[in-house]
């Protein structure tokens, strides 16, 4: 018997309309997921330069009080050869 005695054309339709719903979610579904890991690369990207930022701006602060510790060790060591 061929198979197309066993299935009537309103069950081909039916299950083409059904397959190609069933395509639709899965396509949505890896749209959304691929989305998703697009926002969380970028907002790791994001996090990422801003501890940079923070971490470059620390390494300013500490610059500038090297500096500052250097200008006072040399001022207390010009004070100090004045004493001998």
């Amino acid at each position: 018997m061929h198979l197309t005695y066993l299935i009537s054309v309103p069950q081909v339709i039916y299950w083409n309309v059904g397959f190609y719903i069933i395509k639709n979610i899965l396509k949505s579904t890896v749209q959304n997921a691929w989305q998703e890991e697009v926002e969380r690369a970028r907002q790791g990207q994001r996090d990422a330069e801003s501890k940079l930022s923070s971490l470059e701006a620390e390494v300013r602060k500490m610059r500038v009080e090297m500096a500052a510790m250097k200008r006072d060790a040399e001022h207390y060591s010009r004070q100090g050869k004045k004493f001998y």
